[in-house]
């Protein structure tokens, strides 16, 4: 399972949590609060398996689930 804050980064996260969806076998789900207050602001972050997922780049993120999910991140 993976859990996305709308508010986070809101706008800039969109491809991300589509390419999260496609994934086989990956529920996610859009919370207004995960409790991270204040973390909405400060860095693109998701929820994977109820561990935090931080990175400090939007582009950074779905590579940093991929991690946290073991699998490997298409280059296609």
């Amino acid at each position: 399972m993976v859990k996305f804050c709308p508010n986070n980064f809101k706008g800039e996260l969109g491809e991300t949590k589509q390419r999260v969806r496609e994934l086989a076998d990956t529920e996610v789900v859009e919370r207004l609060c995960l409790n991270f207050c204040g973390q909405c602001i400060v860095q693109p972050f998701a929820i994977v398996d109820g561990k935090g997922v931080f990175c400090d780049q939007v582009d950074q993120l779905f590579p940093a689930i991929m991690d946290k999910l073991g699998q490997s991140v298409s280059t296609q």
